[in-house]
């Protein structure tokens, strides 16, 4: 695939399909699968998986904070944010292995676990 083509989204269906399944325990995967499936795909999944930047992250880490339950209007625990951002780093990781990127920006992931505390009230900075 053309990584300048790709979505993000078709990215982690393929990042399930391929490496998690396979290689990770069913319980893990089924976690990563249900995040996946239920907030990165419907809400950052159309982005192009080379376009995706910081404020992209930023933005959903904010809402899932504020509004992220699926069954309500409450938003997700800081703890379940967490879930989400390992989700989202060890797909990109993978990404960077499988060559579509040259080298991950940086910026991108420096500022992951920076964004995710800055958008979750009452979360410890380290």
């Amino acid at each position: 695939m053309n990584p300048g083509k790709i979505t993000l989204g078709e990215f982690l269906e393929r990042w399930l399909k391929e490496y998690a399944w396979p290689n990770l325990a069913p319980r893990t995967t089924e976690g990563y699968d249900s995040i996946i499936r239920q907030h990165l795909i419907p809400k950052l999944g159309n982005i192009s998986l080379t376009q995706l930047k910081p404020e992209h992250l930023q933005k959903y880490y904010s809402e899932m904070s504020r509004c992220g339950r699926c069954d309500s209007s409450c938003g997700l625990s800081a703890q379940t944010v967490i879930h989400h951002h390992t989700t989202l780093h060890k797909a990109l990781q993978t990404a960077l292995e499988w060559g579509y990127y040259h080298e991950m920006p940086l910026m991108l992931l420096d500022h992951l676990m920076l964004n995710i505390q800055k958008c979750i009230p009452g979360m410890k900075r380290k």
